[in-house]
This record gives structure tokens, sequence and C-alpha cells, in this order.
């Protein structure tokens, strides 16, 4: 079943407000502030993740947030938000199929987008504040998922 205009919407109204507040913490990767949630298709946000260091790593694993190897986010070692946003959903009781929509502060990475792959969620609503280095978009709209990119001058 296709995500609503209301719950499109939504989303995008979490992430304008989101990216509009100061997510950089002192001394940690820009990678850490990434956020994601999760939307039933009645519009309703059902889970939230962030990008979290395990207490293991001291500080960024990823060259200090610069990407020099141009690998994107393959060379983190966090755990991403979509994936702790579906795990945050799902703890909560709330089933797999009701689920079908995430948005997400950056483009997810190949990894988590074959994983979103493997879910319920039909629809990726993201930024164009951040460049989709690693053809994640080409990826889910070969499987037939709908990607949505909010532009910062959009109306809403």
């Amino acid at each position: 079943e296709p995500m609503t205009t209301s719950a499109v919407k939504t989303a995008k109204v979490w992430l304008r407000l989101t990216l509009a507040r100061d997510l950089q913490h002192e001394n940690q990767c820009p990678r850490a502030t990434v956020k994601a949630t999760t939307y039933s298709n009645s519009g309703v946000l059902v889970g939230f993740g962030v990008n979290t260091l395990h207490k293991s790593f001291n500080g960024c694993s990823c060259n200090d947030g610069v990407d020099t190897n141009k690998k994107g986010s393959t060379t983190c070692k966090s755990v991403h938000a979509e994936l702790a946003a579906l795990i945050d959903t799902w703890s909560k009781g709330i089933l797999q199929e009701e689920v079908i929509a995430i948005a997400v502060t950056r483009p997810p990475c190949r990894i988590c987008c074959a994983t979103l792959l493997e879910t319920s969620i039909q629809t990726i609503i993201t930024t164009d504040e951040f460049e989709d280095r690693d053809g994640s978009k080409e990826v889910w709209e070969k499987a037939e998922g709908t990607w949505i990119t909010l532009n910062k001058e959009e109306e809403l």
C-alpha cells in the first residue's frame, strides 16, 4: 500500500525541523548525528533511531568524519540510524508490515538500503543536504521503492 500524502508531509516536516537544529556534537563524527524515524501508513511516527557508536570505540572510527577514501559510510563503525529506528519500532511490538516508510537526515548507505529492502518499508524520505555517494537511490529505485528527496526550498 503506498504511503499517504499526509504521511509524506509528516515525514518532510520532521526532516525539516531536525535539519534546522544544530546537530553537531563536540568531538564527534558528523555521522553520529544522523537520525531516522519510521512511519505507519497513517503517518504516525512509530520509531526513532540515531547513529550510535558502541562504548568500546573511543571517538570517531572514520577519520574524524573526514572521509578521505570516498567510501561513504562503509568505514563507519556505528549502528546506523536506519537500523536503530527499526529496532526501536519492533521493540515496541509494532509489526513489520505496519511500517511502510522511513525518513533519514542523510541518504542511507547501500548496506542500509539492502536491509530496508528486506522489510515492509516502501518509501525512503531524505534530504538533498547531503550527497548520495554510493548509489543507494539507484539500488532502492531498481527494487521499485519510492525515494523522496526533500529540497530545503520546497514548500510543504
